[in-house]
């Protein structure tokens, strides 16, 4: 799902804002660029719905040191609601809730979590060369039974965007999240796109890692896209959970690589599908109070989806 997303999840929406994607994606991923050159809408007073969908299956892999393995599905779905205000300036509202079903055999336990995120963000564009974006928003993240308290996260942040030229942009800020049984994580955002020919564009960023889109026909109904970037989820566990686990935290980084192929009927939708392997990826465990109990990798494995994208 790169969406990317979940490193930080007010990322994405910041992305979108500016144009990049967020799913898939993760990004995130889909969406590439600010309205590049501000031009007015003809309908400047009219509110922009998307949906967002994405399932995303990660095959079997063979835990290193536990003895089992897991497999992994998950589930995303998303509305954006952008308000256009005064000049070209736009309010952006986002929730999406993602479930995840971790398929774990042997000696751990299968557990299955949610992350529900509603995201808020202010771009203010200066003019076709400079835009500036306010956000923020709150999270929750862990198993459907979790302390709610326990399980919720904050986020917020700044940016700017610089567009020197009608075919490269660059985008630089800060994000600030709160996380579960650790420290706020600070962290330097930076994102530059770059359109190389009349079929070829370049993204490398935090939010959905490097992306390489080429349009495949001449009207852009056909793309294909090559991506590889760093995916985390950190979860609070509820108190179902054995031992030390009770209230504990999940904590899963990973590192796909995938391969798409997206048609684009029309301006207004897209549908995706893509094939890939997640080259590394850790499961840490951690107690309620945050110390670590136990961490392992997995072997590499396969991983399909599919993903939408509707805006009306």
């Amino acid at each position: 799902m790169t969406c990317t997303t979940h490193t930080i999840a007010i990322i994405g929406v910041a992305v979108i804002c500016f144009g990049a994607s967020p799913l898939l994606v993760q990004g995130d991923a889909d969406d590439v660029a600010l309205e590049e050159e501000a031009a007015p809408s003809a309908d400047t007073d009219d509110i922009k719905v998307t949906l967002l969908g994405d399932t995303e299956y990660t095959f079997q892999a063979d835990l290193d040191d536990a003895d089992g393995d897991v497999a992994v599905w998950r589930l995303l779905f998303g509305v954006d609601l952008d308000f256009p205000l005064a000049g070209q300036d736009q309010f952006r509202l986002s929730l999406t809730n993602e479930y995840s079903e971790y398929d774990f055999s042997g000696d751990m336990s299968s557990l299955s979590t949610v992350d529900t995120s509603l995201q808020l963000a202010y771009t203010h564009v200066i003019d076709r060369e400079w835009s500036v974006l306010g956000f923020g928003g709150v999270t929750f993240s862990g198993e459907a039974d979790a302390d709610w308290d326990d399980a919720v996260t904050l986020q917020g942040g700044v940016a700017g965007r610089w567009a020197w030229n009608e075919n490269a942009s660059l985008v630089a800020g800060i994000a600030v999240t709160s996380r579960i049984e650790d420290d706020i994580f600070v962290l330097p955002y930076i994102r530059f796109d770059w359109q190389i020919d009349d079929r070829l564009h370049l993204a490398a960023g935090v939010d959905d890692g490097l992306v390489l889109t080429y349009a495949i026909d001449e009207a852009g109904v056909w793309t294909a896209d090559i991506s590889a970037g760093l995916e985390y989820r950190r979860f609070r566990l509820d108190d179902d959970q054995p031992g030390r686990l009770t209230d504990g935290v999940l904590q899963d980084s990973r590192i796909p690589i995938i391969a798409g192929v997206s048609y684009a009927p029309n301006a207004n939708v897209t549908l995706r599908g893509y094939v890939g392997a997640v080259l590394w990826q850790e499961y840490e465990f951690y107690d309620s109070s945050g110390d670590e109990i136990m961490d392992d990798n997995t072997d590499p494995a396969l991983m399909l989806g599919l993903n939408f994208r509707w805006s009306f």
